[in-house]
This record gives structure tokens, sequence and C-alpha cells, in this order.
């Protein structure tokens, strides 16, 4: 019986793959949860709805419903906010590593809510400029680092006390 799966007795599971067999099965089995979650809240919306009344679930797809568009708009935003803070994250833990070369990092307050950074070096050099810089080694990998672009701006300390931030990260 061909069941699709190749099975090769000579290749034996690098320890990434099992890793990330394991990762796929926990996401399956939540994406299950939440399919079965979802499956009995439109079944209970539709038999309610029956009786003239309204769920909170037949609400918000009548919401989305009557205005697609918006509703996705308000979908894109939540979405954005989300990966800017996960970015924020990433960006705030490299620069926390490298704690030894940055005296002070911020998250600078911008018009166009960008991810810029002003970051003041213990030792404003050319090859701590080119550590810190590293962190666009692995983030310029990333198809997100296109539409959610960080930028580095090295400043002296005096002027960190003009800076409106965000978040202070070092």
């Amino acid at each position: 019986m061909n069941t699709g799966i190749s099975h090769n007795a000579t290749t034996v599971p690098s320890q990434p793959t099992e890793d990330m067999d394991g990762v796929l099965h926990s996401f399956l089995g939540w994406l299950e949860q939440q399919y079965n979650e979802k499956a009995q809240n439109a079944y209970t919306s539709k038999s309610l709805l029956g009786l003239g009344l309204k769920t909170q679930f037949a609400s918000e797809w009548e919401t989305f419903l009557s205005n697609p568009i918006d509703s996705m708009y308000a979908t894109r935003k939540a979405i954005d906010t989300s990966l800017v803070n996960v970015i924020n994250m990433m960006v705030a833990t490299y620069l926390k590593s490298r704690i030894d070369l940055i005296a002070k990092a911020v998250w600078a307050e911008t018009k166009n809510n960008t991810l810029h950074y002003c970051i003041f070096l213990k030792e404003d050099s050319l090859e701590n400029r080119i550590i810190v810089n590293d962190f666009f080694d692995f983030y310029d990998e990333y198809a997100l680092s296109e539409t959610y672009p960080v930028y580095f701006q090295f400043i002296s300390e005096k002027h960190f006390p003009i800076i409106k931030y965000k978040q202070e990260i070092v």
C-alpha cells in the first residue's frame, strides 16, 4: 500500500527534523481544537438564530459580512501591531545581548511609527557599530524585513535627553 510517505531505512532523522515534527504535531492539535470550537460556535449560533437570538459569534460574522473591507483592514492593523511588537522584542533581545558595547538604546517615537532605534555606544568605533549592525545579518533573511524595516541610528550621549521614545531598551 502506498501511503504517499517515503521511508528510507538508511536515513536517520536529524534532531532538528524531530523537533520540527513535534512543533508541527502540537500546532496541528491546536488547529484542530480551534476548528472544533469554531464549529461548535457556528452550530450554536445557527440554532439560536433560528429562535431569533444572536450570539457574539454570529454578531461578529454579521459585522464582517456587512463590511468585509473594514473588517479585513481592522484585522490587518491588529496583525501589524502584533508583528511590530514581536520584531521589537527581537531587536530588544539582541541589543540587550550587546550590553558590553551599548550604554543606552531606545525605541524612538517617529511620525510614521517605524522601528527606529537610537543607540549610544560605550565606545563609538567603527568596529562596535559593525558588531551591533550584525543584527541585520539575520533579520534581513526574514521576508518581513521588507515590510517592517528596522533602523539603527548611533547618536552621542548629549543628544539622548531630547529623544522622545516609546520604550527604553538598554
